[in-house]
């Protein structure tokens, strides 16, 4: 294995919602999942597979704003949706991201109405649990 002997980090991005803008930072909090509240959130469609910006191009026009106590979404046209970050709650749900099932907490009526106007069929608005963990696929990374 090579050996890297310095590193320049030119930005620290986080995308709170799976397949949303992201939030530029100037510093970063680790956890071990990874940074803090990345890819916390996702949409999931009716099936609770998960939804992205290859069949639902809008999505890129909604734009995460951490504040202290909740998550803010923006899109052009709408009242922003406020999700709160505490407590993590909401209707256990078994979702699909590629060929992973694994467990997640909805965020609500409120955010999946949102969501539904926004991008014209049934999703919902989900956040994986503090205690789920989603194994990387050896191809793709590794711990």
């Amino acid at each position: 294995m090579a050996t890297v002997r310095s590193v320049r980090v030119s930005g620290l991005w986080i995308y709170p919602v799976k397949s949303c803008a992201g939030i530029a930072l100037e510093a970063m909090e680790l956890e071990p999942r990874g940074p803090l509240l990345d890819r916390e959130w996702m949409v999931v469609d009716a099936g609770g597979r998960f939804v992205t910006q290859r069949t639902h191009p809008e999505m890129a026009r909604i734009r995460p704003v951490l504040k202290p106590d909740r998550l803010v979404l923006n899109a052009p046209g709408r009242e922003p949706l406020e999700v709160p970050l505490e407590p993590v709650t909401g209707e256990a749900l078994e979702v699909e991201v590629w060929r992973d099932r694994c467990r997640a907490l909805s965020a609500g009526a409120a955010a999946a109405a949102w969501l539904r106007e926004l991008l014209g069929e049934t999703v919902r608005l989900v956040r994986m649990p503090p205690d789920e963990v989603r194994p990387v696929d050896p191809r793709h990374g590794r711990p």
